[in-house]
């Protein structure tokens, strides 16, 4: 008796030894186990462990739903290109618990086909983190893109950070029923205004009056800026030029230059600027192009060229064969040094709208053959004046040759005027003195002479 006891304990330790232990995760329509971990797929696999689900230049296609998990805390990791697809019903993925998606190598490729829905995170946090390695996600619903599935009960939340995502081809909505939704390194980029909107509508919205229905992309935070050509981004703000010395506050809109020589490639804009921007300056900073590109451009906002440490000197030269500036608002130059020269000719040395310029020595070099500032339509200036010999016509917005009506083609000048020194003359004789063009003229006895940095005694 006591054999046959031990027999069938036996039996049974070896029964639940082999016992098969199932997760909490389907691969289209089959339960994954300790003896699956793959759903029949050579591209797909599964660690309970990390709980950690992979896939690996996956190409499914199902009539249902592909991807169905209630893991907590899963992370599906994606390697190489990817396609899901469920053709008939379902979503390409569906889950119901706290889940990230991420890349596993670099440059992955991830599109994700639902004939409802392209992801569901049924009433939980869905997190798509590309930190690790450049993630680009498509996602496709014929319903919906995202769908957080109730708001309002549960808490679903849609995030992402630093990964390319398109949300495209809904009928309802890209993006809906998110109690939350965050964005990390990234921005909307598609369509213009899109943002997230909560009560009632939570979801993305361009108008807060109905969700986005199809062409929602998130990108990296493109800033008002280009530097040669190409955008100030999340990921080049910090060190634009790779050396260090140019960088941008996204915070506060500033573009700071700390020791810049910049000469921009053929045909390029050395700074473009699409809204109001300050450029502060440290040091000495020379920007240059080599073709017809601008040094300065700006549309859509107004530029302020500033001292980055008050007290401290900077210079920022200018150089281009086109307009050394060129701008459609006001242009503000403060405390900077700055030459700025337009060497070819039918180029303007400053293009644009109404100019401020305070406590600052800036030459703007003339080539001689068009104006050298032109469409000034004010001229405001503060602790400085007008150097060169030129008068501003305020009527016809224009800097003209000193006594004349012809427009200034050479070297304007504005800065403050040259200090007066010191002179010793008769007191009996006939003596008269004036400043004419930053220069002390003393007239004595019917002779005039230029006493230049001179004070009357």
């Amino acid at each position: 008796m006591k054999k046959l006891l031990f027999a069938a304990a036996m039996c049974m330790l070896c029964s639940n030894m082999m016992a098969k232990t199932y997760y909490d995760v389907y691969i289209c329509g089959q339960q994954l186990d300790s003896d699956n971990k793959t759903g029949g797929y050579t591209s797909v696999l599964y660690d309970n462990t990390t709980k950690t689900l992979t896939f690996t230049d996956a190409q499914i296609m199902y009539p249902s739903t592909i991807v169905r998990s209630s893991v907590d805390d899963l992370k599906i990791v994606f390697n190489g290109k990817n396609y899901l697809k469920s053709s008939t019903s379902g979503c390409a993925i569906e889950v119901s618990k706290a889940t990230t998606i991420k890349a596993g190598t670099a440059n992955t490729e991830v599109e994700l086909i639902g004939a409802e829905c392209g992801v569901r995170n049924n009433g939980c946090f869905l997190h798509i983190d590309g930190n690790d390695n450049h993630l680009d996600v498509t996602i496709t619903g014929g319903t919906y893109g995202v769908d957080g599935v109730n708001a309002e009960d549960y808490s679903p939340s849609f995030n992402v950070t630093n990964a390319n995502v398109l949300v495209s081809g809904c009928s309802t909505a890209c993006i809906a029923n998110q109690l939350s939704m965050n964005l990390v390194g990234v921005d909307f980029t598609t369509p213009k205004d899109a943002h997230y909107y909560g009560y009632p509508l939570y979801g993305v919205t361009k108008d807060d009056k109905a969700l986005v229905r199809t062409g929602v992309r998130i990108g990296e935070a493109i800033y008002p800026v280009m530097i040669n050509g190409k955008n100030v981004v999340a990921s080049n703000k910090k060190d634009i030029l790779g050396d260090g010395k140019m960088f941008y506050d996204s915070d506060r809109k500033e573009l700071w230059l700390d020791g810049v020589k910049l000469v921009a490639d053929e045909g390029k804009d050395a700074i473009a600027i699409y809204g109001d921007v300050k450029i502060l300056c440290r040091g000495t900073n020379s920007v240059e192009t080599s073709g017809v590109g601008n040094a300065i451009v700006e549309d859509q906002g107004s530029v302020a060229i500033k001292l980055a440490m008050a007290g401290q000197a900077a210079t920022l030269n200018l150089k281009s064969k086109a307009n050394a500036i060129n701008t459609q608002n006001e242009l503000t130059i403060s405390g900077v040094n700055m030459t700025i020269e337009s060497s070819d000719a039918e180029a303007i040395g400053i293009a644009g709208e109404a100019l401020n310029i305070t406590n600052a020595e800036v030459t703007v070099k003339g080539n001689g053959t068009d104006a050298t500032i032109t469409g000034c339509y004010a001229l405001n200036l503060t602790g400085i004046e007008l150097l060169s010999k030129h008068t501003y016509d305020e009527v016809n917005h224009q800097f003209l040759v000193a006594d004349s009506k012809k427009e200034a083609t050479d070297d304007i000048v504005f800065g403050k005027p040259k200090e007066e020194g010191v002179i010793n003359v008769n007191a009996s004789a006939n003596v008269n003195k004036r400043i004419v063009n930053g220069q002390l003229v003393i007239v004595r006895e019917g002779k005039s002479f230029n006493m230049v940095g001179a004070e009357l005694r």
